[in-house]
């Protein structure tokens, strides 16, 4: 059974996001990381493919799941710089 090739990007997408989340964890989840929010800014474009891809098809699905991928990249993203400038601040 072949993938389709928007969601071959996004499932490479929702691995750097779990990867940004791993590095987040080791360091610790309340000091935040500068790293993890780097490789989830990088989860960006896969999902960006995924999601141009995934309007070239018939149907929503990958489209769908692109666009959660990305949002989730960017949230993610936000969160662990948003909790590294706290650590900083305190």
């Amino acid at each position: 059974m072949s993938e389709s090739p928007s969601r071959m990007a996004t499932y490479v997408g929702a691995a750097l996001v779990v990867a940004a989340l791993i590095i987040a964890a080791a360091g610790g989840f309340s000091s935040g990381s500068l790293v993890g929010a780097l490789v989830a800014v990088a989860a960006v474009v896969p999902a960006g493919v995924g999601m141009w891809k995934g309007m070239q098809e018939k149907t929503q699905t990958g489209l769908g799941l692109a666009l959660l991928v990305f949002l989730a990249a960017l949230a993610t993203a936000g969160i662990l710089v948003v909790l590294k400038v706290i650590d900083w601040l305190r």
